[in-house]
C-alpha cells in the first residue's frame, strides 16, 4: 500500500469536527453510565420532581453539549485559542443571561405589589430579555470571527472545524433539551443523549472524512456503502435508546384529577365476555387455560366464557366441546377460517345471546390468576377509557434456555417500551390479557379481518376515534413460550408481516391529526424495528466487500489522525452502552445479570433476517397466512437429526456466518502474499466480521439448542412452581 493521500482541506475539516464529536459524546457517555439510575427502581415516589420547563432545558442542553464539545476538543489536541475562546464566551453568556433573567423575575415576584403591577413589571423583563438575547447573538457573532482569525495566527489547521464543531454541538444539545421537555427527563437522560447524538455524529464525520480522501473508486464505493448503512443503524440506534432513556429517567406527567365519578359498590357489575381463542392447540392446555378463567373472582352471572376455537386437527377437538358444557363455557368451532382470530372473535361476540359491557381477551395457552377482572375491570370508570392492557408472562422458562432468551426480550417490550408508550397514549393492545369496552370495539368497526396482527391494527382505529388505553403493569396469567427456534421465527414472521401491513392499511389514519404527533411518530417507529435487518446485511457486506477488496490493493487511506481508533472503538462503545441501558432499564422491574442482557441481544440478532423478510413481503403487498405458534416439540431428535433440521432452518445466516469467517481466516494469508503493510482499521475490520459471523451463526446455535433442550411439558392444571388454578366446579351447559 502505498502512503496515505494528501488530504484535502474539507477532509481535515471534516475529520477534526468528528474527533471534536466522537470525545465529547464518549466523555458524556461515560459520565451518564455514572449518573443514570441503572439500579432497582425505588417508586415514583421517592423520585425527586423533574422540571419540565421547555426554556430551560433548552438552555441547559446546549451548556452541557457545549461545554463538552470545548473539552473535547482540547483532549483531541486540537484546543487551539479560538475553540477556547469562542466556547468559554458562549458557555459563559448564556449561564450569564439566564442568571440575569432569573434574578430579576425573582426580584419581581418578591417585592411586587398587585397583580397589576406584577404582570407590567414581568412583560417589562420579557422584552428587555429579547434585547439582551440580539445583543448576545451579535456579541458571540463578533467573538467567532475574531476567534477564527486569532486562531489563525497560531498556524492551526482545525480552527473553523472546531467552531464548527462547538456551534453544531450546541444546537444539538439544545435540540436534545427541547425534546426532552416534554418528556420530563432527568438532565443525566439529557447529557447521555447528547453524548449518543456526538458520538454518532463524529464516527459518520470520521467515516466520510475517510472515504473522501481515497482514491480508488472500489474501495471509495464501498466506504460509502458502510457509511450509508451505519448511518440507517445509528438512527435506529437513537430511536431505541430513546425509549430506554425515557424509561430510566423520563417522569410520569402530572395526572389530569379523576372526574370519573366513583364506583357504587351496590350496583351491578358490568357484564364481561371472556373469548379464548384456539386452533389447533393441545386439548390439555386448552383445558387448563378454560379452567383458571371460569375460577375468576368476579360475579359469576356477570360474565361468561366462550372459546372461539378454529382447530382443524381431530386431535385437538378430541373431548372440548363436552368438557366446555361440563364447566359452563360456550363453545364454538368454525371450519372456514375466515378472518383467522379476528373473524373468530368478531363471529363469537356477534352470536353472544345477551348485553355485554365488555370483552376480555386470552390465549387458549394461559392461566389466569383469579384478580384478573376484578382488577382491571374498575380502570373503565372513565368514559373514555376503550381498553386496557396487562403484560404478558410465561409459565415454562429455563434459565440458559431459549424459553429465558424469548421471556427477557418480551419482558424488554412489556417492561420498557409499553409504559413510555402509555404516557403518551400510544400503547399497543396486545390480543390476550386485556380488556375492551364493547362500545369502542363496535365504534372502531370490530377485528380486522385482513390483517395478521389484528390486536396492535385494532389499537390505531381506537386511538384514531379517541378512544384512550390504559397499561397495567401487573401480571395476571402466564402463557407458554415457543420450545423451537421455528416456532419463533414463526411467530415473528407474522408480527414483522403484520406491522408493516397494518400501517399500510391505515396510512390514511397515520397522515392526520385524528392521531396526535406522538402517536405517529410512535407507531411509525415501530415498523422500523422490523427492518432492522437492513443495518445487519448492510454493513456485513460492506465490511465483507472492503477486505476483499483490499486483496486486489483496493486499500481504504487513513490521514495523520486518530480515525482509525475512533473507527474502531466507536461501535464498540455503542455497543456497550446500549447493553447497560437495557440492563438498567430491565432491573427496574426484575434481576438480570449482564449474561442474560448478551443472551437477549444475540437472541434479536438471530432473528433479524427473518423478520426483514416478512417486512419486505408486507412492504410490497405480498399476502401472508395467519400461522399459529406451536408450543410443543416433538421428542428430542438427536444430535444429527436436531443439527440437519437447524441448518434446514437457518440456511440464509449459516452460509452467511460460514462465508464471514473464511473471509477472515484468508486475508491474513493473502496479505502476507502480497506484502501489503496492513492499516489499523482493517484489522479492526476482522474483529467486526468475526462479531457479524457469530451474529448469524446464532440462528443456528439456538434452533440446535431448542432442539436438543426443549424444556419439559407442565402437568396439566400447573401454573407454575408449586402452584395451580383453583379448582372449578362444573355448572352444566
Amino acid at each position: 500500500m502505498s502512503g496515505p493521500a494528501v488530504a484535502s482541506s474539507l477532509a481535515l475539516w471534516t475529520a477534526a469536527t468528528g474527533v471534536v464529536w466522537t470525545i465529547a459524546g464518549a466523555l458524556l457517555l461515560l459520565w451518564g453510565w455514572l449518573t443514570l439510575p441503572l439500579g432497582r427502581s425505588r417508586g415514583a415516589s421517592a423520585r425527586p420532581p423533574v422540571r419540565s420547563s421547555r426554556p430551560l432545558r433548552v438552555v441547559a442542553g446546549a451548556l452541557i453539549s457545549g461545554g463538552a464539545a470545548v473539552l473535547g476538543a482540547l483532549l483531541a489536541g486540537q484546543g487551539n485559542a479560538a475553540a477556547t475562546i469562542v466556547g468559554a464566551q458562549a458557555t459563559a453568556g448564556a449561564a450569564t443571561f439566564v442568571a440575569r433573567e432569573a434574578a430579576g423575575f425573582a426580584a419581581i415576584f418578591s417585592g411586587g405589589s398587585g397583580g397589576g403591577g406584577l404582570l407590567l413589571a414581568a412583560l417589562d423583563r420579557v422584552g428587555l430579555g429579547f434585547v439582551r438575547i440580539g445583543d448576545w447573538i451579535a456579541n458571540g457573532a463578533r467573538i467567532i470571527a475574531n476567534g477564527i482569525s486569532f486562531g489563525a495566527g497560531f498556524e492551526s489547521q482545525y480552527v473553523v472545524a472546531n467552531q464548527a464543531a462547538v456551534a453544531a454541538a450546541v444546537a444539538t444539545g439544545g435540540l436534545v433539551g427541547w425534546v426532552s421537555a416534554s418528556s420530563r427527563w432527568k438532565y443525566s437522560g439529557v447529557a447521555t443523549y447528547i453524548g449518543l447524538d456526538l458520538v454518532a455524529l463524529g464516527f459518520v464525520a470520521c467515516s466520510l472524512a475517510v472515504v473522501e480522501t481515497t482514491t480508488n473508486p472500489l474501495a471509495a464505493a464501498f466506504g460509502i456503502w458502510l457509511v450509508g448503512a451505519v448511518l440507517f443503524g445509528f438512527f435506529l440506534m437513537l430511536i431505541y435508546q430513546f425509549y430506554a432513556l425515557e424509561h430510566l429517567t423520563g417522569e410520569e406527567a402530572p395526572a389530569a384529577e379523576d372526574d370519573a365519578p366513583a364506583a357504587d359498590p351496590d350496583a351491578p357489575r358490568p357484564f364481561v365476555l371472556v373469548q379464548v381463542a384456539s386452533y389447533n392447540e393441545p386439548p390439555e392446555v386448552v383445558r387448563e387455560c378454560l379452567r383458571s378463567v371460569r375460577a375468576l373472582d368476579y360475579p359469576r352471572d356477570r360474565f361468561a366464557v366462550q372459546l372461539c376455537d378454529d382447530s382443524t386437527d381431530p386431535a385437538s377437538l378430541e373431548g372440548l366441546a363436552e368438557f366446555c358444557a361440563s364447566i359452563g363455557v360456550e363453545f364454538r368451532h368454525r371450519t372456514d377460517r375466515r378472518g383467522f382470530k379476528g373473524g373468530a372473535l368478531n363471529d363469537g361476540l356477534a352470536s353472544f345471546p345477551g348485553p355485554v359491557d365488555f370483552v376480555a381477551i386470552v390465549d387458549s395457552d394461559y392461566v389466569v390468576q383469579p384478580g384478573f377482572l376484578a382488577r382491571v375491570i374498575p380502570e373503565f370508570r372513565r368514559e373514555k377509557l376503550g381498553f386496557a392492557q396487562t403484560p404478558q408472562a410465561y409459565r415454562n422458562v429455563r434459565p440458559g434456555a431459549l424459553s429465558r432468551w424469548y421471556e427477557l426480550a418480551d419482558s424488554y417490550f412489556y417492561r420498557v417500551v409499553q409504559p413510555v408508550r402509555a404516557r403518551y397514549q400510544s400503547l399497543i393492545f396486545c390480543g390476550t390479557m386485556g380488556v375492551l369496552r364493547r362500545s369502542a370495539l363496535a365504534e372502531a368497526g370490530g377485528w380486522s379481518e385482513q390483517c395478521v396482527t389484528e390486536d396492535a391494527e385494532l389499537t390505531i382505529r381506537l386511538l384514531a376515534r379517541g378512544w384512550e388505553g390504559r397499561y397495567l403493569p401487573e401480571e395476571f396469567g402466564a402463557g407458554l413460550a415457543p420450545d423451537l427456534m421455528s416456532a419463533v421465527r414463526s411467530q415473528q414472521r407474522r408480527w414483522a408481516f403484520g406491522g408493516i401491513q397494518m400501517l399500510r392499511m391505515n396510512r390514511k389514519l397515520l397522515a392526520t391529526k385524528q392521531l396526535t404527533l406522538r402517536q405517529r411518530i410512535d407507531f411509525r417507529t415501530t415498523a422500523l424495528f422490523w427492518f432492522d435487518g437492513l443495518f445487519l446485511v448492510g454493513v456485513t457486506v460492506a465490511l465483507a466487500a472492503l477486505v476483499v477488496a483490499s486483496w486486489s490493493g483496493a486499500w481504504l487511506p487513513f490521514a495523520a489522525l486518530p480515525v482509525p481508533v475512533i473507527v474502531a472503538l466507536v461501535p464498540a462503545l455503542l455497543m456497550i452502552d446500549g447493553l447497560v441501558k437495557i440492563r438498567g432499564a430491565l432491573r427496574r422491574t426484575r434481576e438480570v445479570t449482564f449474561r442474560d442482557v448478551v443472551g437477549v441481544l444475540t437472541f434479536w440478532y438471530a432473528i433479524k433476517l427473518n423478520d426483514l423478510r416478512a417486512a419486505v413481503r408486507a412492504w410490497f403487498g405480498r399476502p401472508m397466512a395467519f400461522v399459529r405458534t406451536p408450543k410443543h416439540p416433538a421428542v428430542d431428535p438427536g444430535r444429527t437429526a436436531a443439527l440437519a433440521a437447524a441448518l434446514r432452518s437457518s440456511t440464509a445466516e449459516t452460509v452467511i456466518a460460514v462465508g464471514l469467517a473464511g473471509i477472515v481466516v484468508a486475508s491474513p494469508w493473502v496479505w502476507m502474499a502480497t506484502g501489503a503493510v496492513v492499516p489499523f482499521a482493517y484489522a479492526v475490520f476482522l474483529a467486526w466480521l468475526v462479531y457479524y459471523a457469530y451474529a448469524y451463526a446464532s440462528a443456528l446455535w439456538f434452533d440446535y439448542q431448542s432442539r436438543r433442550n426443549p424444556p419439559p411439558r407442565l402437568p396439566e392444571g400447573v401454573t407454575g412452581p408449586g402452584r395451580r388454578p383453583a379448582a372449578v366446579e362444573p355448572t352444566g351447559p
